[in-house]
């Protein structure tokens, strides 16, 4: 039974994290594009 416990840890980690880094990386896209919007805008 704790074996079968430790591999869950590792398993739940990489699904917790995969999503994670994903909505990192697409907020981070939005918001480097709205930085840009704004820049742009103040350029004019």
């Amino acid at each position: 039974m704790p074996q079968t416990y430790a591999l869950q840890i590792p398993v739940v980690a990489v699904a917790v994290s995969a999503p994670g880094l994903g909505g990192l990386f697409v907020a981070a896209r939005i918001y480097d594009r709205n930085t840009r919007k704004l820049e742009a805008r103040q350029g004019d």
